[in-house]
């Protein structure tokens, strides 16, 4: 399951830096350093990627969502004492 949940963060990271240089936005690390451009101004693709791009969110939001309401089964109903094997000793 945590493989999908980094595949789906890679994703939506990717077609979003493509969907910027589509739209030909600049995009940068966290403002520390410009990244490249990926592709050059295109409006038909960027609406392609723009679709991609809002299903990898919304996927990703349903399995953090899905992940969060597991952990909350275990702690609250379950009661198995995965959370506490989590927490630090």
């Amino acid at each position: 399951m945590h493989w999908l949940l980094y595949a789906l963060v890679l994703a939506t990271t990717i077609s979003g830096w493509l969907f910027a240089s589509f739209r030909g936005w600049s995009v940068s690390f966290f403002y520390l350093m410009p990244l490249p451009m990926l592709a050059s101004d295109n409006a038909a693709a960027g609406r392609t990627i723009d679709g991609l791009h809002q299903a990898s969110e919304w996927a990703l939001l349903v399995m953090v969502g899905i992940h969060v309401a597991a952990a909350l089964a275990h702690m609250f109903i379950y009661r198995d004492g995965v959370m506490q094997r989590m927490l630090p000793r």
